[in-house]
Order: structure tokens, then C-alpha cells, then sequence
């Protein structure tokens, strides 16, 4: 289901078809928050607050956006 277009994947979601089913919904909420964190960081990043940061706060930040995306 990788190239199913959103719209498409909820229509498939309301219907009586078994799948996609509770999996694939969380699967895409999870899929959706991680991208918005991964924003996050990357409005972030470039930021004069953020580079005030120590060398070793901002390496433990980027690990944990790369493991997360």
C-alpha cells in the first residue's frame, strides 16, 4: 500500500474490506507524527538558539530525529 494516495487509503479504511484495518491507521499516524518531528528539528536546526547549544546536546538531538525518521 506504499503508493495509495490518502484519500484513497481512508476510503479503504471506512469500507467493509479487512484491510487495511487498526494497524495501517496507526501505522499512518506514527508515520505522520514522526514527519512532524523530524519538521520540527529541521525548523529548528539552523536556528541561532540552537547553535548556542553544546556540541554534544545538539549530536544527541540529530540521533534522535535520524532514529525516529
Amino acid at each position: 500500500m506504499k503508493n495509495v494516495k490518502i484519500g484513497d487509503f481512508i476510503e479503504d479504511l471506512y469500507s467493509d474490506k479487512p484491510a487495511p484495518g487498526g494497524g495501517g491507521a496507526a501505522a499512518l499516524a506514527g508515520a505522520l507524527s514522526a514527519a512532524l518531528c523530524g519538521m520540527v528539528y529541521n525548523l529548528s536546526v539552523h536556528k541561532k538558539f540552537f547553535e548556542e547549544y553544546d556540541e554534544n546536546i545538539k549530536n544527541q538531538l540529530s540521533g534522535s530525529v535520524c532514529q525516529i525518521i
